[in-house]
């Protein structure tokens, strides 16, 4: 029963996270799709329906026939995977997923000290700046700076800018900076790709979910950037702050 169950799911998700993937890309290049938070849909959809769909088939019996069982030369059906060969997939997965959930995680790390020491930031041009985009809910977001950082960063609750943001960024780029990075935070994108993290290390053997996860990182900062420059003049200040931080990341 065990084997079935194993093989007829994984049968089932790699048709169904294929056909997710594939409509997500088609739907990408639509009029419709032209939008950014729309992609991000399309994205985080692919990700997640194919697991979700599979898992309601297989429950209900409804996956297809045949997908988990073989006919032995005596006309009986027999599970495709004997008990041996289900024990040698489940510990190739386990590994392999073992492998990439660290890899994952050491990346995670390097990151966050790659941010180095972070000072809070309390008050000051930035504090009133990030109150007027979030309004009442600044009070929930850790604003803060780091010497060594390049590029600002956006955690679950946390915003995180260079130091020589605070001092190179005149208010409206600044202020482009923050927003962008505060609607990181208001949509939880740290969680998604959390998600985004561990449906690529569950499903590598998938190779569509690393396109879905990529795509999928891009439509984040797209989504952001509309919400950061609804207005042309908010757009302006954004397109000079990105050039701006790109410099900074430039060597020789």
């Amino acid at each position: 029963m065990t084997e079935h169950i194993l093989t007829t799911w994984l049968l089932t998700y790699a048709v169904h996270g294929a056909l997710f993937a594939a409509l997500a890309a088609v739907a990408e290049r639509t009029c419709w799709g032209a939008v950014a938070s729309r992609r991000d849909a399309f994205w985080k959809l692919a990700l997640v329906g194919g697991i979700v769909t599979s898992t309601m088939f297989v429950a209900a019996g409804s996956a297809p026939a045949g997908a988990a069982v073989h006919l032995t030369p005596q006309g009986v059906i027999a599970p495709a995977l004997t008990s041996d060969g289900v024990f040698w997939l489940a510990a190739a997965w386990t590994a392999i997923t073992a492998i990439l959930a660290l890899r994952t995680a050491c990346a995670w790390r390097l990151g966050v000290r790659h941010a180095g020491r972070r000072r809070v930031i309390r008050r000051g041009r930035a504090t009133v700046l990030l109150q007027e985009i979030l309004g009442p809910a600044a009070d929930r977001v850790t604003l803060s700076c780091s010497r060594t950082l390049r590029v600002p960063v956006a955690f679950a609750r946390e915003i995180c800018v260079p130091v020589r943001a605070l001092r190179e960024l005149p208010d409206d780029e600044f202020r482009a900076l923050l927003a962008h990075e505060a609607a990181h935070v208001v949509r939880r994108d740290a969680v998604w790709l959390v998600i985004a993290a561990a449906v690529r290390a569950l499903g590598w053997w998938q190779p569509l979910n690393f396109v879905a996860a990529a795509r999928l990182r891009l439509a984040m900062e797209l989504s952001c950037d509309e919400r950061a420059a609804a207005e042309p003049r908010e757009r302006a200040a954004l397109a000079r702050c990105l050039i701006k931080v790109a410099g900074w990341n430039v060597r020789d």
